[in-house]
């Protein structure tokens, strides 16, 4: 059997779950072979998978990890950035075509499902938003600007409804999160009804074999540590030196800035408190195991 996994290359939650369910896979004889760009890439180097570099997409993200319309068409353009697309749907294409996959896995990738759906290939997707919503932004703008963001907004929005019918093209929708009612991203999961019969809320994808904290943790002394990873894209984590780094008035400070894929080894398990975005490489731990945490949604 033949395994094809596209995960998005944005950050490491993306590869690092889509790493879980391979091993799981290749330990049981499964062929494996991933896609991906960016980030996930240099993860991809030391797994040990056979993969393919593909054509890199990205988008530029604000101070408080919003998007920024303005800068993300600034940085790739509208021609730009569907030329990227199309480029990446032909290697795509290619790929899946020479490695004849019984099955195709994408998370949160459309070229790869697209591709897919092409070659008439089994379907599964794995995401957590259906529905990706640009967030408000109420702050004031220069005259000059305002063009240019309210252009953005309406591209935005045929994007996203482009990307509603793309994910309906697949055959299986996993999505890594709880079952109501403490469903986390149940605000961006506004699933159509004739779609709503290939979902399937799994919980954590995380590695069969990780262990679960004995004692919370102490560091240079008697307070709990408090554990604080900066992650997702290269330029959310620059952002990282901004983290406190020295012990607090109430508890002990360890900041991982995530810029090597195995900076994962280091496990929120670690701490007593986790401070971190809500991506999936430490939440998903973080709530196997039931830890209290302080989650920064985008």
């Amino acid at each position: 059997m033949r395994l094809y996994i596209g995960p998005c290359g944005l950050g490491l939650g993306h590869i690092t779950r889509c790493d879980a369910i391979a091993r799981e896979f290749s330990n049981e004889g499964v062929d494996v072979l991933f896609s991906s760009y960016l980030d996930a890439l240099d993860y991809l180097k030391r797994s040990g998978f056979t993969y393919f570099s593909a054509i890199p997409l990205s988008f530029r993200t604000r101070e408080d990890g919003t998007i920024d319309p303005k800068m993300t068409m600034t940085q790739n353009g509208v021609t730009v950035g569907l030329w990227g697309f199309i480029r990446q749907l032909i290697g795509e294409v290619r790929q899946i075509s020479a490695f004849k996959p019984h099955v195709v896995i994408s998370d949160t990738r459309i070229s790869t499902l697209i591709a897919a759906f092409i070659l008439r290939k089994p379907r599964i997707l794995i995401l957590n938003q259906y529905s990706v919503q640009m967030p408000k932004d109420n702050r004031k703008h220069r005259f000059a600007d305002r063009p240019a963001l309210f252009a953005g907004k309406i591209i935005w929005k045929y994007i996203s409804a482009m990307l509603e019918l793309a994910w309906g093209l697949s055959d299986l929708i996993i999505v890594p999160d709880l079952k109501a009612p403490y469903t986390i991203s149940r605000y961006n999961l506004a699933i159509p009804p004739g779609i709503r019969r290939k979902v399937r809320l799994v919980g954590p994808l995380t590695p069969p074999k990780l262990k679960p904290p004995s004692i919370a943790r102490s560091v240079g002394g008697s307070m709990p540590l408090v554990f604080a990873c900066v992650s997702g894209p290269a330029t959310d984590r620059k952002r990282s030196h901004h983290c406190p780094r020295s012990q607090g008035p109430l508890h002990n400070f360890k900041v991982q800035s995530g810029d090597s894929p195995w900076d994962q080894e280091e496990s929120p398990a670690s701490g007593a408190i986790n401070a971190f975005q809500a991506q999936h490489s430490k939440r998903d731990p973080t709530f196997k195991y039931c830890q209290a945490s302080s989650l920064r949604v985008r």
